[in-house]
């Protein structure tokens, strides 16, 4: 991994975050990393897989991970001088928990011009993006990279590739070839046949129901005689449901079957 470009990928995140609005100015660990995966992803998809930071991503709870990015997020962000901010939360187990956000205070714009010319330009159109999208949303955040090829392609705990964000080529088609001044003239008599047929064509009429429905105790009786022909009210019940590992390389999931 290149660890001078990974501070980079999340000083620039956090730069280009201090354009937003107040409130969305503010980024946590778990922010960053995955924007620096966003750039990573920008990368591969236009270097045959080959990622900018060269950090080995896994398949980690609902998206991509990398233990090593995580451990140069506060080195990366202290050494711009980026404001702190710590909370409490209470987490899922009921106990408390405590986050940390930052944000720039100073102008951004010298530091985002340095860094510009220091990463591809696909990486920092890509990063400003989805800064701006997302900001701090880390749900929407989550969802978006959770989605992605690599992320689609693997199980839990594995390693994420990034070949996976090549596009495909397009697929080929054959020129059409010209049409010779006999073909030319009966697929204009075609047309016109097709044109003149449609026209002569009626309209579909549409009568009115003589006599009109009545919603009467024997139409009640009727929707009571269907309804329990159809069989007993379905009995609300709670359980749990087992699936194999396998579902993770079904289909599914990446042909959108499986959110």
């Amino acid at each position: 991994m290149d660890a001078e470009r990974v501070d980079l990928l999340i000083q620039y995140t956090l730069a280009i975050a201090a354009q937003n609005d107040w409130d969305a100015r503010e980024l946590g660990p778990i922010h960053l990393l995955k924007y620096v995966y966003i750039g990573d992803l920008a990368h591969a998809a236009r270097n045959n897989g080959s990622t900018f930071t060269g950090a080995d991503w896994r398949f980690y709870k609902f998206g991509p991970w990398s233990n090593a990015i995580h451990e140069r997020i506060r080195p990366a962000v202290e050494s711009i001088r980026a404001a702190v901010r710590r909370f409490t939360y209470e987490a899922d187990d009921g106990e408390d928990g405590e986050g940390i956000r930052w944000r720039l205070d100073e102008h951004p714009d010298r530091l985002i011009a340095e860094i510009e010319r220091k990463i591809p330009g696909s990486l920092s159109t890509t990063i400003r993006r989805y800064v701006r999208e997302f900001a701090g949303n880390t749900s929407d955040l989550l969802h978006f990279v959770y989605r992605t090829e690599p992320m689609l392609k693997a199980a839990p705990n594995e390693r994420l590739s990034f070949e996976h964000a090549v596009p495909e080529p397009p697929p080929q088609f054959e020129q059409p070839k010209e049409l010779s001044d006999r073909q030319r003239k009966k697929l204009r008599a075609s047309m016109l046949a097709l044109k003149e047929r449609l026209a002569n064509q009626s309209r579909p009429r549409y009568v009115k129901a003589d006599p009109a429905p009545s919603y009467d105790e024997v139409f009640d009786e009727g929707v009571k005689a269907l309804d329990q022909d159809a069989g007993d009210e379905l009995v609300i019940t709670s359980g749990e449901v087992r699936f194999s590992e396998e579902i993770w390389k079904t289909g599914g999931r990446h042909d959108g079957g499986i959110p």
